[in-house]
């Protein structure tokens, strides 16, 4: 439909929601993802632990030996500048009004008792979940189950990673980058591959111009009685980076009716009629307003 649609002065995208049903929500960023295998081979075959450990390298060792390039193993942080955003003042201010608005709700993990958060600050929390870069294991190969090891040093590690990229950094980059971290000079000369097989670009919403801005504000205060707040999500929209790469001098406007007990994605997921009907109705005429 590109020859067809032209170049949209507005796209609106109505796949998200915020924090509570009170007001209207406007998603001013998504991270972007990088994911991929990162396999550690170093033999041919297994090698009893009593006759090769200590002198054979271990693939575990190596592999945990590499993320380190990414993340220090001790605190956590991303250490590649080049996965970092330089996070403005007005992005500060926009995540202290989410942390006072999110109380109790935004310190909501499920963490077991005696288990302590990499951070605690309230302001601290929504900026490393939405604007910080992040690095997670969230799959291993080569390695068997506990019923099933024995004594044998393993032949390789295969591990799935997964790298959350902030808002506004190209993750075909970082993807490119980050093989050639993990690839080059493997420790002991061993045969490492870092296939990334995921990259997604995140979402930085642009400024929206005044007629829009006041023209949602004012339908903000008619249906709601609130004016839009800002939202930050830590997660993915893929179809944002594609949209936003497609139609570059298009402004947008991402929002939606989700919101708490939605479960979205979940078997029972839910719709709050009463804020899809206020969405619409926003939607529709910030946009009447707009094209006057």
């Amino acid at each position: 439909m590109k020859s067809d649609l032209g170049t949209p002065d507005l796209v609106i995208v109505l796949d998200t929601g915020g924090m509570d049903y009170d007001r209207l929500w406007i998603t001013q960023s998504l991270r972007g993802i990088v994911a991929g295998k990162l396999s550690v081979k170093v033999s041919s075959v297994g090698v009893h632990s009593g006759h090769g450990s200590g002198v054979m390298p271990s693939s575990f060792r190596l592999a945990r030996q590499l993320l380190s390039r990414i993340e220090d193993e001790n605190t956590g942080e991303i250490l590649p500048e080049w996965l970092h955003l330089d996070i403005t003042d007005k992005m500060k201010e926009e995540c202290a009004q989410i942390a006072e608005m999110g109380g109790d709700s935004i310190d909501d993990f499920p963490l077991l008792d005696g288990v302590q958060k990499q951070v605690n600050d309230p302001l601290d929390i929504v900026m490393t979940m939405n604007l910080s870069p992040s690095l997670s294991i969230i799959g291993a190969d080569g390695i068997p189950s506990i019923q099933d090891a024995g004594n044998v040093l393993r032949t390789n590690t295969d591990l799935k990673i997964s790298i959350r990229t902030p808002p506004g950094v190209s993750a075909h980059e970082v993807a490119e980058k980050v093989q050639e971290l993990l690839e080059s000079d493997p420790p002991n000369g061993a045969h490492v591959e870092a296939k990334m097989t995921e990259v997604a670009d995140g979402f930085l919403s642009p400024e929206l111009p005044e007629n829009i801005s006041k023209g949602l504000e004012s339908a903000c205060q008619e249906f709601y009685g609130h004016p839009p707040m800002s939202l930050f999500i830590g997660g993915t929209i893929p179809v944002m980076a594609m949209l936003q790469s497609r139609y570059p001098d298009s402004k947008f406007i991402i929002t939606g009716a989700g919101g708490p007990g939605g479960n979205a994605h979940g078997p029972d997921e839910k719709l709050h009629i009463p804020t899809a009907k206020k969405v619409t109705k926003c939607m529709s005429a910030a946009v009447s307003s707009a094209i006057r």
